[in-house]
C-alpha cells in the first residue's frame, strides 16, 4: 500500500502525478520491490559498510534513471493520444460541417432552421464530451520531481503512516478514557446501589459517613426523623465508649 498526498496542495500537481504513475509502473517491473529506502546508502549506513551502502546507492541511481525513462515514455504516449484526439475531434467537425453544407442544399429554410439549431446542439454536447479527456498540460517532465518522488517516497510513507498511527493511538486512548469513565461511574452506581449503608450515604453524604464512623457519638432524637437518625446511626455500628461525645438532636 501506498499513501499518496493530496497533490492539488502543491505547485506542480501534474508533474507529481506523473512522477507517481512512474514510480508505480517501476515497482511493478520490480515485482512490486519499491527503490531502495535512502537510510541504506546514507552516511551513517556508508560508516558501518561501504560496500552495501555502494550497492544501495547504485541501485537507487538505477531506480531513478528508469523513473525518468518511464516519465519520458508515458508523457510521449500521452501526447500522442492528445494529437490522436484532436484529430479526431476535427475529423468530426469536418464531417459535421459537411452534412450541414448538404442539408443546406437539400433541405428548405425553415427545416434548415431546425436542423441547424438541432446539429448546433449535438455538436456543443460532443464538444463537451470531448473537453473531459484527462489529458495533462505539461510539454516536458521535471526530472527532479521525478528523482525527489523515486528517492523519497518510502521516508515521506513512513512519516505519513506514522501521523496516522499517532492519530489512531490518540482516539484510541480518548475512547478507553471514556470507557474508563463510564465504568467507573457504572462502579458507583452499583456501589450505591449495593451498599447496605445506602440509604445514609443519602442522607448524610460520603464525607459525613467518613466523619461519623471516626467518632463515638450518642443521638437523642425527637420526632419521626430524629428516630430515623437514630436508627440509622445504629445501623452504622456508631457505638459509644468512655470518651463519648454526645450530640443532641431534636426534630419536631
Amino acid at each position: 500500500m501506498m499513501l499518496v498526498a493530496d497533490l492539488n496542495k502543491y505547485n506542480n500537481p501534474q508533474q507529481l502525478h506523473l512522477a507517481y504513475i512512474s514510480l508505480l509502473t517501476l515497482i511493478d517491473e520490480r515485482q512490486q520491490q519499491p527503490p531502495p529506502h535512502p537510510i541504506l546508502y546514507s552516511a551513517a549506513a556508508a560508516a558501518r559498510d561501504a560496500a552495501a551502502a555502494a550497492a544501495a546507492k547504485q541501485e537507487a541511481d538505477q531506480c531513478v534513471e528508469r523513473g525518468i525513462q518511464i516519465a519520458t515514455q508515458l508523457l510521449q504516449e500521452m501526447q500522442q493520444q492528445q494529437q490522436q484526439q484532436q484529430q479526431r475531434k476535427q475529423l468530426k467537425l469536418q464531417q459535421q460541417q459537411q452534412q450541414q453544407q448538404q442539408q443546406q442544399q437539400q433541405q428548405q429554410e425553415e427545416e434548415q432552421g431546425e436542423n441547424k439549431t438541432k446539429d448546433k446542439k449535438e455538436q456543443e454536447e460532443e464538444d463537451d464530451d470531448d473537453d473531459d479527456d484527462g489529458f495533462l498540460s505539461i510539454d516536458t517532465i521535471d526530472k527532479e520531481i521525478i528523482e525527489h518522488v523515486q528517492r523519497r517516497q518510502q521516508l515521506q510513507q513512513q512519516q505519513q503512516q506514522q501521523q496516522q498511527q499517532q492519530q489512531q493511538e490518540q482516539e484510541e486512548e480518548e475512547d478507553s478514557d471514556e470507557e474508563e469513565e463510564e465504568e467507573k461511574e457504572k462502579e458507583k452506581e452499583i456501589d450505591l446501589l449495593d451498599n447496605r449503608n445506602a440509604d445514609m450515604l443519602g442522607v448524610f453524604g460520603a464525607a459525613c459517613m467518613q466523619q461519623l464512623s471516626k467518632l463515638n457519638i450518642f443521638i437523642v432524637g425527637a420526632g419521626a426523623l430524629g428516630c430515623e437518625l437514630i436508627k440509622l446511626m445504629a445501623l452504622m455500628g456508631v457505638s459509644s465508649s468512655n470518651k463519648m461525645m454526645m450530640m443532641m438532636v431534636f426534630f419536631l
